[in-house]
């Protein structure tokens, strides 16, 4: 019996030298409604992205810095993660990706402690999936924005996107895919990442040309008629273990370059396939 575990798709731009990508799991979605936030004592529901700093007037005696916005001070978001029973026996991992989040921001589940991540200006990933029961979940992430921190208007919030993704126990790992050319030759890199038993499988990467951007490869992994396949290759493996590697390599022979007048758009599906017997 074949298990289809993860697909990830990639938005490639054919230039001279490079592929310029950006990658989303299959079973990954925005994460944003519904968040009760808390500050000051104070509490009420709300979407994200959310920067505290620009819900409150602007005040002339703030220094010049603050944007005379009160971006600092100590915050809390909290949302219900609901999760079936079966998920869990199955092994499905849930991740949580954070865009932003201004700053020193720590995050619970079911007020055990995941993760946490300082710094607001980049991403991070917190796998809640040790800490979950069937049912209701409480995920948390609280904030500590000191005063004075910055030398311009940093915001104060979980302010960019928060995305929910469930996963199979194998697939490809977070970043786990980089793509160069050199002409007409294409190289995909694959990192995978294994959370279970190791089993057998193989790896499949397709290349279609986009015919229609608005119909590129969906959500769910099918192939719309806005794109062409124009390549293939599969790799088995006896055992996936958690952090194997390979390299695909493509020649496409029709491939044209990227360019303002001819936006030449790519898209690559990778697809891991496990055995379980």
């Amino acid at each position: 019996m074949k298990n289809k575990s993860f697909s990830i798709a990639l938005a490639i731009l054919a230039t001279v030298l490079s592929l310029n990508m950006s990658a989303q799991p299959l079973g990954s979605k925005l994460w944003n409604d519904d968040w009760t936030f808390t500050k000051d004592g104070k509490s009420r529901v709300l979407n994200l992205p959310h920067d505290w700093g620009v819900d409150g007037p602007f005040v002339q005696d703030y220094p010049g810095e603050s944007g005379k916005l009160a971006w600092w001070g100590k915050a809390e978001y909290s949302k219900i993660l609901s999760v079936e029973a079966k998920d869990l026996k199955s092994k499905k991992q849930f991740f949580l990706d954070f865009g932003g989040v201004m700053s020193y921001a720590k995050v619970f589940c079911n007020n055990e402690y995941v993760t946490e991540w300082p710094y607001g200006y980049s991403s991070f990933r917190a796998d809640l999936t040790p800490y979950l029961k069937a049912g209701d979940n409480l995920v948390k992430v609280t904030l500590d924005n000191p005063e004075e921190s910055s030398r311009w208007y940093p915001g104060g919030g979980i302010y960019r996107n928060v995305y929910l993704t469930v996963a199979e126990p194998v697939g490809v790992a977070q970043w786990g895919t980089f793509v160069t050319t050199k002409g007409k030759e294409v190289c995909i890199d694959i990192t995978l990442r294994n959370a279970g038993d190791a089993v057998s499988g193989t790896v499949r990467t397709e290349i279609f040309r986009v015919i229609d951007p608005a119909l590129m490869v969906t959500s769910t992994g099918s192939v719309t008629d806005g794109a062409k396949l124009l390549a293939s290759e599969e790799t088995k493996f006896k055992t996936i273990t958690d952090d194997a590697s390979l390299a695909q390599k493509f020649t496409l022979e029709e491939a044209e370059f990227w360019s303002p007048e001819h936006p030449a758009l790519y898209q690559a599906v990778t697809t891991v396939t496990t055995k379980d017997g």
